[in-house]
């Protein structure tokens, strides 16, 4: 099985902890690299290949949608997967960005982070 290079756009370290651990439970072999700020993102893009993107709706100074059409511009084929919290999503943008990704998952239902991961990646993986 081929690692995962996961690129995880969150800035709560609570939720990404319980990201990966929800990964790892699941037998998922991969690496996972926690960006927060928008320059991080930045950086990360340019210095690596990633399997898959997990991104929060909400981040300092810039929200998943931003994030997603930045990852989108510069890596088109990615993956790209919300990891929200709540079970509604009621910003327009938003929605609009999780239609347009390869879906979302919400932080109150990690258990589904698996299946939509091997969804999003086309069943690839196991």
């Amino acid at each position: 099985m081929t690692e995962l290079r996961i690129l995880l756009i969150e800035d709560n370290a609570d939720d990404a902890e319980l990201i990966a651990l929800e990964l790892e439970d699941a037998g998922f072999s991969h690496q996972l690299h926690r960006v927060e700020l928008r320059n991080e993102l930045d950086e990360a893009l340019e210095r690596d290949d990633w399997s898959l993107v997990l991104c929060d709706s909400r981040l300092p100074g810039y929200s998943g949608a931003e994030a997603f059409a930045w990852v989108r511009e510069r890596m088109p084929f990615v993956p790209f997967l919300f990891c929200t919290g709540g079970m509604q999503v009621d910003d327009p943008l938003l929605a609009d960005a999780i239609e347009q990704a390869h879906g979302w998952v919400s932080k109150d239902r990690l258990t589904q982070l698996p299946s939509a991961l091997k969804a999003a990646l086309g069943n690839s993986t196991t």
